[in-house]
């Protein structure tokens, strides 16, 4: 399961043609499209490619520790003990809630998590693959998303030109390879319910 960085590369570099060769934009500014186009992806829907786990030991407790590739927690884990999540505002967690809670909530952009507890971890989470350095990095995607990446690098590539023109054009291909992607994989909405229950299998 992945998608070569340099083909997505090379579609890009295809379709924004004359226009994007003129600008002399470096291949770091194509992959920095790309990364973004991955995230913005993943944020669409609760695709089961992006259904992710982190494990981890946490050692000290109410210390926050950062989650990364983050975009929403489902679950934590610690063994097969459940953990009521609280979502934190201005990290004001308290800790004598429940005996099983640990807090959740972004700090500087970063999704971070703390607990009154310690131990071995485990957090069940919508999130994204790592962001591609260089084009001989593979994007931890799926094939079949492809064209949505491609047409999602193109519309952050104009943007960066002030060529707006093309962009409404692009962002309604995107939104038809969007909702095929979806309907022949049957994925949710981000908006459908989400189920806790300590029988979640992972």
């Amino acid at each position: 399961m992945a998608i070569s960085a340099q083909i997505v590369y090379d579609k890009v570099i295809k379709e924004l043609g004359s226009a994007f060769a003129t600008q002399q934009h470096s291949t770091n500014e194509v992959i920095g499209y790309i990364n973004d186009a991955v995230v913005r992806l993943c944020k669409e829907r609760d695709f089961p490619f992006n259904r992710m786990r982190y494990s981890f030991t946490y050692s000290t407790p109410n210390v926050m520790v950062q989650i990364p590739y983050n975009i929403r927690s489902l679950h934590v884990f610690k063994g097969t003990q459940e953990y009521i999540i609280q979502d934190l505002y201005n990290f004001e967690f308290d800790p004598k809630l429940n005996n099983f809670s640990c807090g959740i909530g972004e700090e500087a952009g970063e999704t971070m998590f703390i607990c009154n507890d310690t131990g071995d971890f485990t957090i069940i989470y919508r999130g994204y693959p790592p962001e591609i350095t260089t084009l001989t990095d593979n994007i931890a995607l799926p094939k079949d998303c492809t064209q949505c990446i491609v047409l999602n690098a193109l519309i952050y590539g104009n943007q960066s030109i002030t060529r707006y023109e093309p962009i409404a054009d692009i962002e309604g291909r995107y939104r038809i390879e969007l909702e095929k992607l979806a309907f022949s994989n049957d994925y949710k909405k981000p908006n459908a319910p989400v189920i806790r229950s300590s029988k979640y299998k992972f």
